[in-house]
């Protein structure tokens, strides 16, 4: 049986004109020594001197290179890690390609004077700047593509649509620092809170990793709900606040804040959250909320054993 992988990539090529071809972009970091070895892959960061990223940053590889075992690989990392890969469909060869990606690889927050964090590679990252680029810098990143395919945190396929056409240039030039993206206060602020997911993750992975479902993508899907809840219900956007609320929530229930009253009552009050202490929502707690959200603890610790 063909895999899912495998159906999309031959029905897309179908659906599209001909002259397209598929490439995959592969997370580095999830390659062991043996996948590597494997197929052949171009590094996104080959020829730059990153040394520290040419492994394990993003890898493209040709389509037209796979044989049923590898495919077969492909499929084990979609099952085992989040969004692993990519899709994208290109009447470009892939050498172009990656020289045209190579040169926009950094973000200007304008507004901040600043450098910003911006990897566009990544697939948290895509659909933001699909959605919110203004159309000249959307072609620089979209322009060489007909589609690409990105995993969101549920591993669900979001498809992102191109132009299917030449290479754009990058028109903007800074003094100091080259050709790199002007983001406005808007797109800056979006990307650092993209971030929140992937650092509140990485900081439970290291001090409480008993806490997170094994499957990884599993964990950032739940993370990810739990800081999308605390910004709808409450307005939080400080990482710490946020950070804070997470840890509750994965020590106790995930609806803490509803079963104690006065748990929700100080994420209102928190407005943005900037400034508070690490025990702002336990500190101080009327006696029966104490007992009700020790019983909460205990009754997770007894689940985690």
């Amino acid at each position: 049986m063909m895999s899912a992988l495998r159906l999309l990539v031959e029905s897309r090529l179908q659906t599209l004109q001909q002259g397209n071809r598929a490439y995959l972009l592969l997370d580095g970091s999830v390659l062991n020594r043996k996948q590597r070895k494997l197929f052949s892959l171009l590094p996104l960061f080959a020829d730059t001197g990153l040394s520290s990223v040419i492994e394990d940053g993003p890898q493209w590889l040709d389509v037209d290179t796979l044989s049923d075992t590898r495919w077969a690989v492909l499929e084990a990392l979609l099952s085992n890690f989040p969004q692993p890969l990519q899709l994208v469909l290109s009447k470009h060869e892939l050498s172009d390609l990656n020289a045209h990606y190579q040169r926009q690889l950094d973000g200007f927050d304008v507004g901040n004077k600043q450098l910003i964090w911006f990897h566009f590679y990544q697939a948290t990252v895509l659909p933001i700047l699909h959605r919110e680029l203004p159309d000249e810098y959307r072609a620089v990143l979209f322009g060489p593509v007909a589609e690409w395919w990105v995993l969101d945190r549920g591993n669900e396929w979001q498809k992102l649509t191109g132009d299917n056409a030449g290479m754009v240039m990058n028109p903007y030039r800074h003094p100091f620092h080259g050709e790199v993206f002007p983001l406005s206060a808007e797109l800056a602020q979006a990307l650092n809170d993209e971030r929140l997911t992937d650092d509140v993750y990485q900081w439970l992975r290291h001090h409480l990793p008993d806490t997170l479902p094994k499957i990884q993508w599993h964990a950032l899907a739940r993370i990810q709900e739990m800081v999308e809840y605390a910004r709808a219900a409450y307005a939080l956007t400080d990482i710490n606040a946020i950070l804070s609320w997470c840890i509750l929530a994965m020590l106790t229930v995930e609806d803490v804040d509803q079963k104690i009253p006065e748990i929700a009552q100080r994420m209102h009050e928190a407005g943005s959250g900037e400034g508070v202490p690490v025990n702002w929502l336990t500190y101080g707690l009327s006696d029966p909320a104490k007992v009700k959200l020790e019983e909460f603890f205990q009754a997770r610790k007894q689940a985690l054993m």
